[in-house]
C-alpha cells in the first residue's frame, strides 16, 4: 500500500466551496465558542472569557445568514468604533460582515488553528479488521505485530469566495507542507470537508518547518493576488507496521502503511505476501507439513504420502502423471525417466529396473533397439580386452543408455544378454536362453565367474 505523496508533476486541485454560515460556526467553534439553534436559521452563540472584551463584555451574540442586523436584542457591541459597527441584536454574515471579519481577525490571531476531520479512525483496533480481511491463512494464525498511529499534517488556506458565486461562500486548497496541492480524490476520501477542532495539538516532530511551509504557502497566495482569510492545519491519522504469520515455529511478515481512514473504508490495502519461498505474490497462505509458511498457490500435497509441500519441491512421476515429492522418484536405467518405484519392473531380458513406460513384450526400449556390433569396435575391443573368454561368442548386438552397454550376443543354439556399466566395464546383470527362446535364466556366481574369468 503505497504512500499518498505527491511526487512529481503538478496536480490540478478544485477548491472545496463552503457555505459562509457553515464555515462561520465552525470558525466560532475554533474560538472555542459554544454554539446553539435559537430559532430558524438564527444562532446562539455563547463566548469564552477572553473574547468578551471585544463585544463590551458582552457573553452572548445572535447572528443569521443574510441578517440586517435592525432589531437590538441586549447590549452586546464591539469595542472601537461603535457608531460604525452598529448595535445588533441578530448580527449578519456576510464577507464585509463585522462578525465575519471579526471571526477572522481572532483566528489570524493564532497563527493557525488546528483540527482533524470530524471522522477517522483514533486507534488502531479500528483498523484491524480491514487489515486482515484481504488474507487467508490456513494452519496459523494472523496478528498485529507493531502499528503506529501517526498525525501527519495537511495545510488548508481559505481565501474569499468568488464574486460569481451565487451565493457567499469561502474557497479551501489544501496542500502539503512540500507546497504541492493536494489532489481532488484524496481530499474527498479523506473528508477534509468536515473538521473539528483539537484540543490537544499532536506532537509536531519540526514545528519550525511547519510554520516555515505555511508562510511559503500564504506568501504564494497573497502574490497570487488572493487574501488568505484563515490557515488551518488538519491532521490525519497515518498508519504503518506489520501484520504477523503465525505457526509453529516459523513467522512471516507482511509490512503495511497507508491512511488509517481509507483502510478503515476499505479503500486501501496492504500489499499481498512477497513469497521468498514460491516467488510468487499472494493473499492466502498456508503452511508446509515441516512448519514453512508460504504463498498457499505454492504449496500442493503430495499424492503419494500426502505430505503437503512446496510446489516446486514436487515431481512428476513420468509414468503414473502423480506429482510426487522427488526424493519418491528414482530414474529409469534405459530412459532415464523420475519414476515412482512402484512404476519401476525388470526387463525380461537385461534384468535391469526400468520404467513401466519402456516395455514392450517384456523387454525394455534398449534391448528392443539392439543394433550389430563388430568385435573391433572401440567398445568392444575394451569389453573383449577386459573379458576374453567372452571372445568365443560369433556375434554380438549392442545398445547403449547413459550408465551402460547392453549387449546380446549369440551361438547356433545360445544368447546372453550381459549389462556393463560403460566406465568400469563391471558387469551387472548376465543370463542367457537358448537360440529361440525368450524365457531367460541369470547366471549362477559361479557360471559368471568362469564366463568373466580372465
Amino acid at each position: 500500500m503505497g504512500q499518498h505523496f505527491v511526487t512529481s508533476g503538478a496536480v490540478e486541485q478544485t477548491p472545496l466551496r463552503e457555505d459562509l454560515t457553515h464555515f462561520e460556526c465552525w470558525a466560532l467553534r475554533m474560538l472555542r465558542c459554544e454554539l446553539e439553534n435559537d430559532g430558524p436559521d438564527v444562532w446562539k452563540v455563547t463566548l469564552p472569557e477572553s473574547l468578551r472584551d471585544d463585544w463590551s463584555g458582552e457573553g452572548i451574540l445572535h447572528f443569521q445568514a443574510g441578517g440586517n442586523g435592525s432589531q437590538a436584542r441586549g447590549n452586546g457591541t464591539l469595542s472601537g468604533d461603535e457608531s460604525d459597527l452598529g448595535v445588533a441584536d441578530v448580527l449578519e454574515i456576510s464577507p464585509a460582515s463585522k462578525l465575519f471579519r471579526w471571526t477572522v481577525e481572532r483566528l489570524r490571531d493564532q497563527d493557525f488553528v488546528h483540527a482533524a476531520p470530524q471522522q477517522q479512525p483514533v486507534g488502531v483496533h479500528e483498523i484491524t479488521p480491514q487489515l486482515f480481511a484481504p488474507f487467508a491463512f490456513d494452519g496459523g494464525h494472523i496478528h498485529l505485530a507493531g502499528c503506529a498511529l501517526e498525525d501527519r499534517p495537511f495545510i488548508r488556506l481559505t481565501l474569499p469566495g468568488e464574486e460569481t458565486d451565487p451565493e457567499p461562500t469561502l474557497r479551501h486548497h489544501f496542500q502539503w507542507p512540500s507546497g504541492e496541492a493536494v489532489d481532488d480524490e484524496l481530499v474527498a476520501q479523506l473528508a477534509l470537508d468536515e473538521l473539528r477542532p483539537l484540543d490537544t495539538r499532536p506532537a509536531q516532530r519540526n514545528s519550525t518547518a511547519l510554520k516555515d511551509a505555511i508562510d511559503r504557502a500564504t506568501t504564494t497566495m497573497s502574490e497570487q493576488g488572493n487574501e488568505v482569510l484563515a490557515v488551518t492545519v488538519v491532521w490525519c491519522k497515518y498508519a504503518e507496521g506489520k501484520i504477523a504469520f503465525e505457526a509453529a515455529e516459523d513467522t512471516v511478515h507482511v509490512p503495511f502503511s497507508g491512511w488509517a481512514k481509507l483502510i478503515a473504508a476499505g479503500l486501501a490495502k496492504p500489499e499481498p505476501y512477497d513469497c521468498p519461498l514460491t516467488n510468487q505474490q499472494a493473499y492466502e497462505l498456508a503452511v508446509t507439513d515441516d512448519g514453512r509458511i508460504a504463498a498457499a498457490a505454492g504449496i500442493t500435497a503430495c499424492e503419494e504420502s500426502g505430505r503437503r509441500m512446496l510446489t516446486s519441491e514436487l515431481a512428476k512421476c513420468a509414468a503414473t502423471g502423480k506429482l510426487v515429492e522427488s526424493k519418491l522418484l528414482q530414474a529409469c536405467r534405459v530412459s532415464g525417466e523420475k519414476v515412482l518405484a512402484s512404476a519401476i519392473v525388470n526387463c525380461a531380458q537385461c534384468g535391469q529396473g526400468v520404467s513401466k513406460n519402456s516395455l514392450k513384450g517384456g523387454r525394455c526400449s534398449a534391448c528392443r533397439s539392439l543394433a550389430p556390433v563388430r568385435k573391433d569396435d572401440p567398445r568392444m575391443a575394451r569389453l573383449l580386452d577386459e573379458y576374453p573368454k567372452l571372445d568365443s561368442w560369433p556375434r554380438w548386438r549392442i545398445a547403449e543408455t547413459d550408465a551402460v552397454y547392453v549387449l546380446l550376443a549369440t551361438s547356433w543354439l545360445r544368447q546372453l544378454s550381459i549389462v556393463v556399466d560403460k566406465n568400469s566395464l563391471e558387469v551387472s546383470h548376465a543370463a542367457t536362453s537358448g537360440r529361440l527362446l525368450t524365457n531367460w535364466t541369470e547366471l549362477s556366481d559361479a557360471q559368471r565367474e568362469e564366463l568373466l574369468e580372465a
